[in-house]
């Protein structure tokens, strides 16, 4: 797809006010215009992916050690899963850098030319609202995280500590160091230098860190663009609500000085242009969501193929005899976090359906009767349009929606009654 110089520039205008620099910090959408940006990211995804790799070699190796012992292994096998999304989407967004940037410049910076009434005051509204809560829930969600994280990994020991429940050093030779915030199998000796300890614990505090930037990013672009995507149904919505009145606007514009008639061949005209705008931007809204699909899908499966896998793990450990009573809390908070998380997606691919059978039903409320032939027809393919709603699908496989979490929150109960039975 060819841009122009000047879509070019607004893209990157667009990208740095909507996210700054965060979509290129996490390697969701990085700078590589230029062989020294592209130098410099090929050696910041190497560093990424060896290290978690790594670090992530440690706990698969303690999960291979203790897999008999739920409260160790469990852990290892969430943070594995953890790894293995977070560098998922770093991959997938740089194989969908292309599709990413046609999608950035048509559905944003295009919008003016493809929707008539775009700018107007229920668009200013709905921008603010959006703004206002994506700056909420950025705020939110990191420091929800970062809190249940720097608990985990950084106060865990010392509250153990002062409570007397420490654990002991490991002496059975298997290289699994139980006296760090997460006990996994490390080359050093952990258990015995406070040096190897120190490094092994900046080691995992790295591993996390390293993955909670493009995991952010990722959410924040899915945030953003799933609000905007909503705020143009809702538009539409409304410019099919009052396609009389803007009719009746149009003709005004077109015959000033003319009485108005709403049974005239000139007002007919007018409803028919105001309807056509319409028409447009559902045409364009559905090439975005096609777009905007193609990026998402690929990294939503991995999130869903994992998901359940993941919250059984953690609901078994913290069934489990083994562990702390912090890192137990903590475990519960990753899992109401992951639910919430997947139930976001859910709610947002529920609710683009329902809106798509708003705008179906608001085609069909219009007073199409009392109009011309032309009128009629184009109202009756619009509508036939609306027929095969705008689904957010992940992998070409899953629908998501209100169902999908209902079947992944059952699948994570069986999975768990499975791992709890393995255990007795």
């Amino acid at each position: 797809m060819h841009n122009s110089p000047e879509e070019i520039v607004a893209g990157h205008e667009y990208l740095v006010e909507e996210y700054s620099y965060f979509l290129d910090i996490g390697l969701v959408y990085p700078q590589i215009n230029t062989k020294i940006w592209h130098f410099f990211y090929n050696i910041r995804f190497a560093c990424l992916v060896s290290f978690v790799l790594y670090v992530g070699g440690w706990f698969l190796r303690t999960a291979v050690i203790a897999l008999s012992d739920l409260s160790i292994s469990g852990i290892a096998l969430h943070v594995i899963i953890i790894g293995f999304v977070g560098t998922g989407i770093v991959l997938l967004s740089y194989k969908n850098r292309s599709i990413f940037w046609e999608y950035l410049i048509y559905f944003n910076i295009q919008k003016a030319q493809n929707v008539a009434y775009a700018n107007n005051d229920l668009d200013r509204k709905l921008k603010m609202e959006r703004q206002i809560l994506k700056k909420k829930i950025c705020i939110m969600w990191p420091a929800y995280y970062g809190i249940v994280f720097a608990v985990l990994i950084v106060l865990s020991p010392i509250i153990d500590n002062c409570m007397g429940m420490s654990s002991p050093p490991n002496e059975s030779g298997n290289g699994i160091a139980m006296t760090l915030p997460l006990p996994s199998w490390t080359p050093f000796d952990a258990d015995h230098s406070w040096t190897a300890f120190f490094l092994t614990f900046l080691f995992q505090l790295a591993y996390f860190a390293g993955l909670a930037i493009p995991w952010s990013a990722g959410m924040m672009f899915f945030l953003e663009n799933s609000l905007l995507i909503l705020d143009h149904m809702k538009l539409l919505i409304n410019s099919l609500q009052e396609i009389d009145n803007r009719a009746k606007h149009l003709y005004e514009v077109r015959y000033p000085g003319r009485k108005f008639d709403e049974n005239s061949k000139e007002y007919d005209d007018c409803y028919y242009a105001c309807l056509r705008d319409s028409i447009i931007h559902y045409i364009y809204l559905k090439k975005s969501f096609k777009m905007y699909g193609q990026i998402i899908s690929f990294s939503l499966f991995i999130l869903f193929a994992v998901g359940a896998f993941s919250m059984a793990l953690a609901g078994a450990h913290v069934m489990s005899d083994g562990p702390k009573m912090t890192k137990k809390v903590c475990e519960i908070f990753l899992v109401i976090g992951e639910v919430v998380l997947m139930g976001m997606y859910c709610v947002f691919g529920e609710t683009f359906k329902s809106k798509c059978e708003e705008i179906r039903d608001e085609i069909y409320g219009t007073q199409w009767y009392n109009r011309s032939a032309k009128v009629r027809r184009a109202i009756s393919i619009f509508m036939h349009m609306t027929l095969n709603p705008m689904v957010l699908v992940a992998g070409n496989l899953i629908a998501i929606n209100l169902l999908t979490f209902s079947m992944t929150m059952n699948s994570a109960y069986s999975y768990l009654n499975l791992f709890y039975a393995t255990q007795y």
